[in-house]
């Protein structure tokens, strides 16, 4: 899968604080559109169940 703000990034002068600036704005708005893998979203909620109420983190 294609992330389209990660190909951008490429392509940021990071000296220039005005692109700097565009370039967090524009990733701001394409990361909540960047569609999340089903699989991976299965994975997280799986480790989440696995944790329960904290009980299985270790300190």
């Amino acid at each position: 899968m294609a992330v389209p703000w990660l190909d951008e990034s490429s392509a940021i002068d990071l000296d220039d604080s005005a692109a700097l600036a565009d370039a967090a704005a524009r990733a701001q708005q394409l990361i909540p559109e960047t569609p999340f893998p089903d699989e991976l979203r299965a994975e997280v909620l799986e480790s989440y169940r696995e944790v329960g109420d904290g009980g299985a983190i270790i300190k």
